[in-house]
């Protein structure tokens, strides 16, 4: 499996209840990102990632600039593999909260393909993986 095409774009999130969160901030609204990958055989894989200044240090326009213009060109039509997704990933330092939904859409777009739930998938990588 080769990555053909992966896309990153925003998303708000309505809260149902406003969340109060350290520094006295008042969310109504989770601000995310959505992180789209897909393969030569149409499978896709999904991630979020949730950027916030004061916990990760990043902005969803930061992330969405470092995904779209630095990470996703590297990605194209490199084998969907965790070794690998983590090996190009470890060569860009820091970009946490852009990086985790890569990594999350990559475990998807291997279970789909198997057409096997993500969690049966990761049991399976646990049983041969010592996590």
């Amino acid at each position: 499996m080769k990555i053909i095409e992966a896309e990153a774009i925003s998303i708000d999130i309505p809260i149902k209840a406003p969340l109060r969160v350290s520094g006295g901030v008042i969310l109504d609204f989770s601000r995310d990102i959505i992180v789209k990958i897909t393969d030569e055989k149409g499978n896709t894989g999904y991630g979020e990632g949730a950027p916030r200044i004061r916990i990760t240090g990043e902005t969803r326009k930061e992330c969405l600039s470092f995904l779209n213009n630095e990470l996703f060109p590297n990605l194209k039509g490199e084998e969907i593999s965790i070794g690998n997704i983590s090996s190009i990933l470890d060569e860009f330092t820091g970009h946490h909260a852009a990086k985790a939904p890569v990594d999350m859409a990559v475990y998807d777009i291997m279970s789909r393909s198997m057409s096997v739930p993500l969690y049966r998938f990761l049991w399976i990588l646990g049983t041969y993986i010592r996590l």
